[in-house]
């Protein structure tokens, strides 16, 4: 969703990172991230609705890859006007 052309797909992807990182701040007790495959939606008519984001067993958690960069990153980036496809550069791993 970070890199969809749509700009209306990026905004969701942005409040979800956004709500995610706050969730973890308000997390005092720092627990383990448990990851728990939602069911999906394979009749969806486009990949953003494969999954039920509703769903009370659907955890979003922020993406890891996004872990060091600031807050300003995505917000600048995922704000791009429509039709613009945002340009990562992510720390390289071996």
């Amino acid at each position: 969703m970070m890199t969809d052309f749509r700009l209306a797909v990026r905004q969701d992807a942005l409040n979800k990172i956004l709500s995610a990182r706050q969730d973890e701040v308000e997390n005092v007790h720092h627990s383990i991230r448990y990851n728990i495959v939602p069911q999906l939606n394979f009749e969806a008519e486009d990949y953003t609705d494969m999954i039920l984001w509703e769903s009370t067993d659907v955890s979003i958690t922020a993406p890891a890859v996004l872990r060091n960069a600031s807050n300003e990153e995505p917000i600048d980036k995922l704000s791009l006007p429509d039709n613009t496809v945002p340009e990562w550069s992510f720390t390289a791993f071996p």
